[in-house]
């Protein structure tokens, strides 16, 4: 499979790999166990799309090799990348639940999130496309 290169030197493909598994499974989550598969992809998707960004970002002239994803996310939305960083900061905190917290209720909140998530998910990748 050929890897998807933007920009000329950044590979997205484990991110839009993460993406399509997310996607083809987020209706089809029947019970705690695929509730739990869908969380982890999530956590994946998350995980590749700041860390996506800071490469983005990077190759734009942006100093952020020692950015968090906060700091990441809001020089993205200067960029147009996101829109809206405060729901990446929502997506953060769910993203920090779903990997620390090991509670039945805590998933099924986090799983009540992935709705926009998957929203936001597609706005960026689209972008990210189009560079």
């Amino acid at each position: 499979m050929a890897e998807k290169i933007i920009l000329g030197e950044i590979n997205i493909q484990a991110l839009l790999d993460a993406k399509y598994n997310f996607d083809n499974n987020l209706d089809k989550v029947k019970d705690d166990l695929d509730r739990a598969g869908i969380i982890q992809y999530f956590e994946f998707c998350f995980e590749l799309s700041w860390k996506t960004l800071k490469k983005i970002l990077s190759f734009k002239g942006e100093l952020v090799s020692n950015l968090g994803p906060r700091d990441v996310f809001r020089v993205s939305a200067k960029y147009n990348l996101i829109r809206d960083p405060e729901l990446w900061f929502e997506f953060l905190e769910h993203r920090n639940l779903s990997s620390h917290t090991y509670k039945e209720a805590t998933a099924k909140y986090v799983f009540s999130q992935l709705g926009s998530f998957k929203i936001e998910l597609d706005d960026l990748v689209n972008k990210i496309l189009q560079l």
